[in-house]
This record gives C-alpha cells, structure tokens and sequence, in this order.
C-alpha cells in the first residue's frame, strides 16, 4: 500500500495533509490533489474533440462513396 502511495504521490493524483491543515480540518492524511481533477476535466475535453474529428472524417468518407 505504501508503493501505490507513494506512485500515486509522485505521479500528482494525491497530496498528503498535515494535521495542521485547516482547511482539511485539522486531519491529517491524504486526499486527491487539485491537478487530478483538471486533468480529468481536460482529458475529457480531448476524448469528446477527438470523437467529433471521427465522426466528421465517417461522414466525408460516407459522402466519398456516394
């Protein structure tokens, strides 16, 4: 657990908190990092342009043949 840990820790998935985090409420231990949910967000972003680039190279090919 502590390999995943720390993997997941250096690839920027999850930070660790200090127990003197008061924004984490004085708890310590580990939570996702802030960089995880915009890369989520702009990896999306991607998959969903890269679908509409397929989908309009289908049609070109479609009105080819036609």
């Amino acid at each position: 657990m502590e390999t995943v840990r720390a993997k997941m820790s250096r690839l920027g998935i999850i930070d660790h908190v200090s127990r003197l985090s008061r924004k984490h409420r004085y708890r310590e231990g580990w939570v996702f990092s802030g960089k995880l949910g915009k890369s989520m967000a702009l990896l999306a972003r991607l998959v969903e342009d890269q679908r509409a680039r397929a989908h309009c190279a289908q049609e070109q090919k479609d009105g080819d043949l036609l």
